[in-house]
């Protein structure tokens, strides 16, 4: 009996049930026994998508990539495989570092200056209107009232 091995294939192949199992665990199991809700489970585990491992860098490997990022922003490959070898890491693991690393510089780049622009405008918006200012524009109203 084929169940058919794609996630929610509903077709001639599929079991009575509607339900199909990977074929990895036929051998190990008595679909027979199961119920439509035991094989409906089975399946959305077997579909899940896996989640990607994420690395999880110690200080030192931290301390030794940020060094380096000081010195320069686009390693070579010898210089990324010296690296992943010195802090125990595979050489993509550093260049993916790099990569994240290069647009977390730009960010803040970008963001600071948005600031500094903004401090600017709002410094000269202020000296517009500073407290003499507004008593000089005052006193100009009331003369031009009477």
């Amino acid at each position: 009996m084929n169940l058919g091995l794609r996630c929610g294939y509903e077709g001639p192949r599929a079991p009575v049930l509607g339900v199909p199992v990977p074929h990895q665990m036929m051998p190990y199991m008595n679909v027979g026994t199961l119920s439509r809700t035991e094989l409906q489970l089975l399946n959305q585990l077997h579909c899940r998508r896996k989640r990607r491992h994420r690395t999880i860098f110690t200080d030192e490997q931290l301390e030794a990539l940020e060094n380096l990022f000081q010195e320069t922003k686009y390693p070579d490959v010898g210089t990324r495989e010296q690296l992943a070898r010195k802090v125990h890491l595979r050489e993509e693991k550093v260049e993916v570092w790099f990569k994240n690393r290069r647009a977390k510089w730009r960010r803040q780049k970008r963001s600071s200056s948005e600031e500094s622009e903004n401090a600017e405008k709002w410094n000269k918006t202020s000296s517009k209107a500073s407290p003499e200012k507004r008593e000089e524009e005052g006193k100009s109203d009331l003369d031009s009232d009477s």
